[in-house]
């Protein structure tokens, strides 16, 4: 009996249709076992035409939308054929910008970043740990490549991921959970969307500051169920019973994790690669600094400038320290990604001198003073943050 249905938005099945090219249908999607016996689809069907054909067990239909009763007709979902199963024929054609469409469905953006490892200092063990997931994956060795980045407000964790989508040449995926939880079925979104992401070529799917959504102390009844939902998810990942990312990377990030770890600590350990992002060495501050000033085209300081005046005002602003190991190092007061917002304004206040930009230290004292880091406001929140990677044990990116 035919009770298939073909769901795509994607001309190029049904251009391919047109021309009775049918083997090519079934070739790019990899000859599967429920098209073996299918001799002809038809496109765009009427309840007449459906009526007529479910008899013939050898004729599925096409359709962007389900037809019938879903509980009638068996409805297999189509990959769309460009950029990695991102864009249909047509959205590439005419240049259509999909990310409105599908944030508003699954609530996620797709980007191709041009960053690449060269733009990121550090993070040479979680670079080095993932590349060997993905090949141990690829040989049958491991399951999944889940991880989960801790760390203090603007220290790099998600330009990590864009990098390394940007090295790899993958699509950065971004998923808001907060669109799921607002949903009035946030665990059939999920499903939704993991289904979806299935047909997706080469990505790292990022999800920004998990805790926010997944926070068993917010007094939403929901969170309690997506912290269930995503547990489920994360175990099964490329099981039989899971979705399929094969060796595509999902990271997680989060800045505050204390009360999931109180209440759902084995939320936690669904990641098998955990790692905890804090502040600058002394080295690596100046080196950021020495990076933006260049890029800037700022003349008059050196990023040494930039650690000593910052030392200096916020002097009183320990930074607290993951581990003994580290009680002897020297730490920047700013974050990385806080080095990079300081700099922009350090150039509103640069003098002009022959087309060129020039800081002296008079200038940058005025700016730092301005530009306050977190840590002078924030304290309270670091500590909480490294003394919950501690009891993790998540393990240090330098």
């Amino acid at each position: 009996m035919a009770y298939l249905q073909l769901l795509t938005d994607d001309s190029w099945y049904y251009d391919t249709l047109a021309t009775g090219a049918l083997q090519e249908i079934k070739k790019s999607l990899g000859n599967p076992p429920y098209l073996q016996e299918i001799k002809k689809i038809l496109p765009f069907p009427d309840g007449k035409t459906i009526k007529e054909n479910l008899g013939n067990p050898s004729i599925a239909f096409m359709s962007p939308e389900k037809l019938l009763n879903s509980s009638v007709l068996i409805v297999k979902t189509l990959p769309k054929t460009k950029m990695g199963g991102v864009k249909s024929t047509q959205q590439e054609k005419y240049y259509e910008d999909i990310n409105s469409e599908i944030y508003n469905k699954f609530g996620i953006t797709v980007s191709e970043p041009k960053t690449t490892f060269k733009d990121l200092g550090g993070f040479n063990i979680p670079k080095s740990d993932m590349l060997r997931t993905k090949e141990y994956i690829t040989k049958g060795l491991i399951q999944k490549n889940l991880s989960i980045f801790l760390g203090v407000s603007r220290s790099g964790k998600s330009f990590f991921a864009e990098c390394l989508a940007g090295e790899l040449g993958y699509k950065l995926i971004m998923l808001d959970l907060g669109i799921i939880m607002c949903d009035a079925n946030p665990s059939k979104k999920l499903d939704d969307f993991f289904y979806y992401l299935e047909n997706i070529d080469n990505y790292v799917l990022l999800i920004d500051e998990i805790e926010k959504a997944a926070d068993p102390s917010s007094g939403v009844a929901m969170a309690k169920v997506v912290i269930g939902k995503l547990l489920t998810i994360f175990n099964n990942f490329n099981s039989e019973s899971g979705f399929k990312i094969k060796s595509n990377f999902v990271i997680a990030t989060a800045n505050n994790i204390t009360d999931l770890l109180n209440k759902n600590p084995e939320f936690i350990n669904r990641f098998g690669l955990k790692y905890f992002v804090g502040y600058p060495t002394k080295s690596d501050f100046i080196d950021i600094c020495n990076y933006y000033i260049k890029k800037m085209r700022v003349r008059g300081i050196l990023g040494d400038d930039i650690y000593n005046v910052s030392s200096s005002l916020y002097a009183k602003c320990e930074i607290p320290i993951l581990s003994s190991a580290s009680q002897h190092t020297r730490f920047g007061k700013y974050a990385a990604g806080e080095i990079k917002e300081l700099m922009s304004n350090l150039l509103l206040y640069c003098q002009i001198q022959e087309d060129e930009l020039f800081c002296d230290t008079a200038i940058l004292q005025k700016v730092v003073d301005i530009q306050k880091p977190q840590i002078y406001f924030a304290q309270r929140g670091v500590i909480n943050t490294i003394q919950a990677a501690r009891i993790a044990n998540f393990r240090e990116v330098d």
